[in-house]
């Protein structure tokens, strides 16, 4: 989002740090961008639609605070790893 409000010489840095501080404002909303997004992809599904989920991790191993733990299945061992679980849903349109 910061390069994409930027010029191209915006320091992208100080323009994330911006957008970061604005987050958690009272007066800035992700709802009505949420429901705009959710609204758009739900036009795009039909009662035929193919929609492909994947869920996986991200371990982070070298972590030094982490709260969250998952568990490595790329890893030979299976062993827990600090780390986040991703969801990534995909719609498939058209042919």
């Amino acid at each position: 989002m910061a390069r994409v409000v930027g010029s191209g010489t915006t320091n992208v840095h100080a323009a994330e740090e911006r957008f970061s501080r604005h987050r958690d404002s009272q007066h800035w909303s992700m709802q009505p961008v949420i429901n705009g997004l959710l609204n758009w992809s739900a036009e795009m599904v039909h009662e035929d639609s193919l929609i492909v989920a994947d869920l996986t991790e991200v371990a982070k191993y070298f972590a030094r605070s982490w709260r969250g733990q998952v568990r490595d299945a790329s890893a030979a061992q299976k062993r827990t790893a600090p780390g986040y679980m991703l969801f990534e849903a995909y719609l498939r349109v058209g042919r």
